[in-house]
């Protein structure tokens, strides 16, 4: 027999009626039979026309159908990600809303706890004021209550007040 296509040379099978060939790529081949007797009588040349056909994932529908699948593939992971950065940037937009409104709050406090500071302020300078004033009346009174000391010096030539106001 001889496979054209991949041998060159008849090979002889002996007396067995079974031809393996192995490791054939796809592809066309004629398989090319003769018999020989003992007498070394050749038979005509029978010739069986043999195809092999490429393998699936060589032929140009699965690589399409692969690299459509691929570009599919791609497209879901892009639409994921924008879909998870999306939500993340508006998760970050809300605690910076949520930050913001307590900084405001915080401020307004802030600043309503300096507005009754200074208005605390302002009662204690009043009250203080007042205070103060209210001495000044009581010295002024004690100071007019009191003889003065030529008077008390004509009366009592060796005298002396003892003035201790209590505030």
């Amino acid at each position: 027999y001889k496979l054209t296509g991949r041998d060159l040379d008849w090979q002889d099978n002996g007396i067995s009626n079974r031809i393996r060939l192995a490791d054939l790529s796809y592809g066309d081949y004629i398989l090319e039979i003769k018999a020989t007797n003992t007498f070394g009588q050749e038979s005509n040349i029978l010739k069986i026309p043999i195809s092999i056909d490429k393998p699936y994932f060589l032929k140009w529908w699965f690589i399409l159908i692969c690299i459509a699948f691929l570009a599919v593939t791609i497209l879901i992971l892009i639409r994921y990600r924008e879909k998870a950065l999306r939500k993340k940037s508006i998760e970050l937009e809300q605690i910076v809303t949520d930050r913001t409104a307590e900084v405001v709050r915080e401020k307004k406090e802030a600043d309503k706890q300096r507005l009754e500071a200074e208005h605390q302020k302002e009662i204690v300078e009043e009250k203080q004021k007042e205070i103060l004033d209210s001495i000044a009346y009581a010295q002024r009174l004690q100071a007019a209550t009191l003889p003065a000391k030529d008077f008390i010096s004509q009366y009592l030539p060796s005298n002396f007040i003892l003035y201790l106001p209590k505030d």
